[in-house]
């Protein structure tokens, strides 16, 4: 069985400095518990991740430009000692975008930026490809809501076995906006 859970948005994905970082800390207070709850109650044996657009530098540059070390997932599973779990990243590769130039399908590699939705189909194959090394066990994957119901059709359609969750449906969810996690209007950001 996949997990399939939208993080709806990068602030629950990693500790994001360009947000407030008491809604930074907020975030994770929320996310790392949740994660390691899905980890633990489903036997999770690999969990992977969206892991950015390999053009705009992917997860690599999200930690450079947002100064953080781990994503929550990755803090989530290092908290469970009682057995192992495949961690990865996966999302569209260089090679895939190039067969995508060249088929014409788009000019070049900066139309990927305003075309998300066709990472998708990469972000489902290559996580299937890495689920399916692991054949009987249970696997975790996290998208942003962008790629969440492309996935998650893409899924349905090859006849994976899915259960699919949002993180909007959590009563501490709040949207992104400028009173991310409070509003009383004072955010501490960082320099």
């Amino acid at each position: 069985m996949i997990f399939l859970v939208n993080f709806v948005h990068h602030v629950y994905q990693y500790p994001a400095r360009r947000w407030c970082l008491r809604c930074a800390a907020k975030c994770q207070s929320y996310m790392v518990p949740l994660l390691k709850q899905i980890l633990v109650e489903n036997d999770i044996e690999v969990a992977l991740e969206e892991g950015g657009n390999p053009y705009r530098g992917g997860m690599r540059k999200a930690r450079e430009s947002q100064r953080f070390k781990k994503t929550f997932l990755q803090i989530a599973r290092e908290g469970i000692r009682s057995r192992t779990i495949t961690p990865g990243f996966v999302d569209i590769t260089k090679k895939q975008v190039s067969e995508l130039v060249e088929t014409g399908i788009i000019h070049d590699v900066t139309e990927l930026k305003n075309r998300p939705q066709l990472r998708d189909k990469y972000i489902a194959q290559n996580a299937g490809e890495r689920f399916s090394k692991n054949k009987g066990e249970n696997g975790l994957l996290l998208v942003a809501d962008k790629h969440f119901d492309g996935v998650k059709d893409i899924f349905e359609k090859r006849e994976i076995p899915i259960q699919s969750d949002t993180i909007d449906r959590y009563d501490w969810y709040r949207p992104i906006d400028d009173n991310l996690m409070h509003s009383n209007g004072e955010h501490t950001f960082a320099v």
